[in-house]
């Protein structure tokens, strides 16, 4: 057990190192995908090790290996019984518990517990974003009693905003990340080339804001993280409902505490069933129409517009019908370039009249901008339709993170405020080393937890079997000292006492010898009296 436990805390050691080089920004996906491979296959074999590990043909570390007997003494009970926890991917990991967002409330250092050791005052440091409230400060916090604890925190805090509208920039200082105005970010025809000119934007000054952005390379939409878990702070310059607005189109992001924009603004063109193009028809070469800010110039086929206009291109003679499919084919190509955020639907007849459906992309209360030269007249006439709302509130949005306690053994949370941090209800789990997958930066860190407390775990297997083997031994020393004594009783019992015996044979000898001595003399006596009677 022990030469298994220690290969596996070789491989765990191994896949730790893995992970933390995945969490490193500068290897690529693929590069991530390679360390994984490695880090899966090293599982597989901590899994093979502990369910083909076996001792006198018993597994002894899947978890099966529970209360075994050693017999120690002469009579029945007189036992030793321990077990071997087991050493499998599915039962070693770290137990966790996973907050939701914490509330912006500082720990006050009397109202919240872990395994009943108290959690000192969250304290707010001098860097952006992190506040007394914030999940930062609150993992400083508990970390400050770990070792009492037995549970560590880590912080994170990440935003998803929604797709961004493709043709909407900001000006320099709009956007406010954690106090730190963001620089001008530029307007493009695509979602995601846009979103990448706001990630640029937002990177420039992350060093300040300890926030960092990444956006989706098939939606546009951005993500902002902060690693240590700070408040991530999203405002509008003054907190300008319009600017707040123009935020939430330009990069997804919620910048005012209450209502997101919502809606679209709408508008329909209508063509006038008798309009004719051409020199001397209703509507003539070098008429115009400006819509959300882009100016349409009609001509000729083939013919250019004059300085920035752009060129609706109409045959000489055409009806309605043409000069409404024209003038829609040219407010598509404006949209799909970035020049206007205004969408144009294909052109529908309505009872001889051709209506174009006009849709603002931008969300909220964005009004379409419409006039026209004065010789078109009646035959083009703007109708505005719905309208969006925009964002609403006073004060900007405070996100905040969340916080992941882990520990090699379970544990219980206490105190009123286990809500501000995020843990009501909540209670520590096992999360399992099978779960474990580096492939990603989040996945990454989040597997350094699970494997710190597998190796925490495997630690203390080995302490446990070191302990029982150092009892046997204590056993072992126990038990040679009584065979010892009942070796030396059952020699006293059944073997001659070689001293004692000796003395008596010797004691006997004497006695033999001044036996004889005597009666020597004895018979010696008669024999001297007849002498003297002769």
């Amino acid at each position: 057990a022990e030469g298994a436990l220690a290969e596996t805390a070789n491989a765990l050691q191994r896949i730790r190192e893995l992970a933390i080089q995945s969490a490193n920004s500068t290897n690529s996906a693929s590069d991530r995908a390679a360390l994984n491979a490695e880090a899966q296959q090293l599982l597989s074999e901590i899994q093979r090790n502990a369910t083909t590990t076996t001792f006198n043909g018993q597994r002894i570390l899947d978890g099966s290996f529970n209360t075994a007997q050693f017999q120690v003494g002469a009579e029945a009970n007189q036992t030793i019984s321990f077990s071997i926890s087991g050493a499998t991917t599915s039962l070693l990991g770290a137990y966790q518990a996973k907050s939701t967002n914490v509330t912006t409330n500082a720990f006050t250092g009397a109202d919240f517990t872990i395994n009943g050791i108290q959690v000192a005052a969250s304290v707010a440091t001098s860097e952006a974003g992190v506040t007394a409230g914030s999940a930062a400060a609150k993992a400083t916090a508990i970390n400050a009693v770990t070792t009492q604890t037995g549970v560590s925190a880590t912080a994170s805090n990440s935003v998803t905003g929604v797709a961004p509208v493709a043709g909407v920039g900001l000006n320099n200082g709009d956007l406010i990340i954690n106090g730190v105005a963001i620089g001008a970010i530029a307007k493009d025809g695509d979602a995601i080339t846009q979103a990448n000119n706001a990630v640029t934007a937002i990177n420039a000054v992350s060093n300040q804001t300890g926030v960092t952005a990444k956006a989706d390379q098939s939606t546009g939409a951005i993500t902002l993280t902060a690693s240590d878990g700070r408040d991530i702070k999203i405002e509008a310059a003054g907190n300008d409902t319009q600017i707040a607005t123009d935020i939430y189109n330009a990069v997804g992001l919620d910048a005012l505490d209450d209502a997101d924009p919502s809606g679209n603004n709408t508008a329909t063109l209508t063509i006038a069933s008798g309009a004719t193009f051409g020199t001397g028809g209703t509507i003539n070469p070098g008429d115009t129409v400006t819509i959300d800010g882009v100016t349409y110039e009609f001509v000729e086929t083939d013919n250019a517009a004059s300085g920035t206009n752009v060129a609706v291109e109409v045959a000489d003679g055409s009806n309605a019908s043409a000069i409404a499919s024209a003038l829609q084919q040219a407010i598509v190509e404006q949209r799909e370039a970035g020049n206007t955020t205004v969408s144009a639907a294909a052109p529908v007849n309505n009872g001889g009249n051709y209506d174009i459906a006009l849709t603002n992309q931008k969300v909220g209360n964005e009004a379409i901008s419409y006039s026209e030269s004065t010789d078109i007249g009646n035959n083009i006439d703007f109708t505005a339709g719905v309208s969006g709302t925009d964002a609403a509130g006073t004060a900007p949005v405070v996100n905040t993170g969340t916080l992941v306690l882990s520990s090699s053994k379970n544990f219980v949370l206490g105190g009123s405020q286990v809500a501000d941090a995020g843990l009501a209800s909540v209670s520590p789990v096992l999360t399992q080393l099978a779960t474990v997958d580096i492939s990603t930066v989040e996945g990454a860190n989040a597997a350094i937890s699970v494997l710190d407390g597998a190796l925490a775990q495997i630690s203390s297997i080995r302490a446990d079997l070191g302990a029982v083997q150092n009892r046997f031994q204590s056993t072992v020393s126990n038990l040679s000292t009584a065979v010892e004594n009942l070796s030396a009783a059952r020699s006293r019992i059944l073997d001659a006492d070689f001293a004692a015996e000796t003395a008596a044979l010797t004691r006997a000898q004497i006695l033999q010898q001044a036996g004889v001595s005597i009666l020597a003399q004895a018979n010696a006596l008669p024999q001297l009296v007849l002498s003297l009677l002769q």
